[in-house]
């Protein structure tokens, strides 16, 4: 999800698989009969994915997935599994590294940018 995508994490965690599609469905800004057609479902599949009465199988939740712009760990839990960066990986080890009085420092910094 991009910058201009960003939602409250907690709530989305929360959301359950139905909740989830419906969301992003509508985030994408599509109706259920865009996705019907775009998945080449029936409108009574999409309408029961989004209700809870059926899930989507394997490949349509990796095609649901794909479409959407996101993992399927993400789509299934809520759960976003990302590599790091060798930057991020970098910035992990000077700050175990560091002293108490800078890890200190660098989360008062981050703090307070939020």
């Amino acid at each position: 999800m991009g910058n201009n995508d960003k939602i409250n994490y907690d709530i989305f965690c929360s959301m359950t698989l139905n909740e989830r599609l419906t969301f992003l469905r509508e985030r994408k800004g599509i109706n259920k009969a865009e996705l019907c057609a775009i998945m080449d479902v029936a409108p009574a599949t999409v309408t029961q994915w989004e209700s809870g009465k059926k899930n989507p199988g394997r490949k349509n939740l990796s095609k649901l997935a794909e479409f959407y712009g996101v993992t399927l760990d993400y789509l299934i839990k809520g759960i976003e599994k990302k590599e790091l960066s060798s930057h991020e990986i970098e910035l992990i080890d000077l700050y175990r590294n560091a002293s108490e009085s800078i890890k200190t420092a660098i989360w008062s910094i981050l703090s307070n940018t939020k």
